[in-house]
């Protein structure tokens, strides 16, 4: 299963829309459309979510991160992910982006 097929699956469940979904994940409604077609229909190449907001998406889910990694598995197997790494420095957060590729 996929993390579109996931979030689709679980607003269907729970009957609400992709606006209120993406309401209790503090992200915008395009990003989670864009999250469920798995697509950037701007450059179209495939969307890889931060660290950040995977959590985000976890929490709108109900789930921990490793629970929702766990549902959507086999898409991440293959996959780039994109892994940020959060510093404080001087009172301000900066994310670095780091890509890998996962090992099966």
């Amino acid at each position: 299963m996929k993390l579109g097929d996931l979030i689709r699956e679980y607003r269907e469940k729970q009957n609400i829309s992709q606006r209120q979904f993406a309401d209790r994940c503090g992200l915008s409604n395009g990003y989670i459309s864009m999250i469920e077609k798995g697509v950037n229909p701007n450059t179209g190449k495939p969307i890889i979510p931060t660290l950040p907001q995977l959590n985000k998406i976890a929490k709108g889910l109900n789930l921990s991160v490793m629970e929702m990694f766990e549902a959507v598995e086999d898409a991440f197997r293959y996959s780039k992910l994109v892994l940020a790494t959060t510093t404080y420095n001087g009172g301000i957060f900066r994310s670095e982006e780091h890509t890998s590729e996962l090992q099966s």
